[in-house]
């Protein structure tokens, strides 16, 4: 009889085995020069993918010949589905956009589905819900909000706005806040320096046909890894968040992160 406590040795070193393989399916994901890994169990890299919201772009592009089929099937399944979602999220950007700038409110839209723009096929990340910043001071922002919804809450960084029933939105009146007053300062001076330029930058999301501001990718570096920072200690970073930042400074060009500190 094997004792219990091999037995829990035994089951972290299978665990760790398959999340190393995971991890390394991942870095072929991203970087296709790389070595492919030899995955045996592609169970373990759906599940892997599914808790990390990779689902997306996990998927190999040809079922190999160790994935057993109706995996494959349920898989992409999955990613029909976030293909969808993003869609109707899209859809629902420009109206929100168009609503707030009819009631006198520039946006930028922070995060997520610009983020997903930056992706091979956007359409592939996993998306969450809306997050646009206003340019607008707090009291301004929040009595509009609670115009149309008197009873929603404010929290430290956001404002509920569930003008959707389908899609969460929440609004911003900074992008970033910090806990610390000090850093809080210095930011918040960093963020009116180059907010400007944030509002003025623009792309078309996919299946749209109107354009909406996004932050630069200079401003994501900063902006971003602090977003990162204030998961860690507060509700947990997941890897969906740092293949997003992946893909911000894949597209950065260092003359850009030099400036947008100047």
């Amino acid at each position: 009889m094997v004792p219990e406590r091999l037995q829990e040795n035994r089951l972290m070193e299978r665990t760790d085995l398959h999340t190393d393989v995971s991890l390394r399916w991942l870095r072929y994901v991203l970087n296709p020069d790389t070595e492919a890994p030899d995955v045996r169990d592609w169970a373990s890299v759906l599940d892997f993918a599914y808790k990390q919201s990779l689902i997306g772009i996990c998927l190999p592009e040809v079922c190999p010949e160790s994935m057993p089929k109706t995996l494959l099937l349920e898989w992409i399944g999955q990613v029909q589905m976030i293909e969808q979602r993003n869609c109707l999220i899209n859809k629902r950007i420009e109206q929100l956009f168009e609503m707030m700038e009819r009631d006198g409110f520039e946006c930028c839209l922070l995060k997520g589905q610009g983020n997903a723009e930056k992706y091979p096929n956007p359409l592939r990340r996993t998306p969450g819900d809306i997050d646009i910043w206003v340019d607008a001071d707090q009291e301004t922002v929040y009595r509009y909000v609670h115009c149309k919804f008197p009873d929603e809450e404010v929290s430290f960084k956001h404002i509920h706005f569930p003008i959707f029933s389908d899609v969460p939105v929440d609004v911003h009146v900074t992008p970033l806040k910090l806990f610390s007053r000090r850093s809080q300062k210095r930011l918040q001076c960093w963020i009116a320096r180059n907010k400007e330029e944030q509002f003025a930058h623009h792309v078309t999301l996919h299946g749209c046909e109107r354009t909406v501001s996004v932050p630069t990718d200079a401003f994501n570096a900063v902006y971003q890894m602090g977003h990162m920072l204030m998961h860690f200690f507060d509700e947990g970073l997941g890897l969906r968040q740092v293949v997003d930042y992946f893909y911000v400074l894949k597209g950065l060009d260092s003359a850009e992160f030099t400036d947008v500190f100047k």
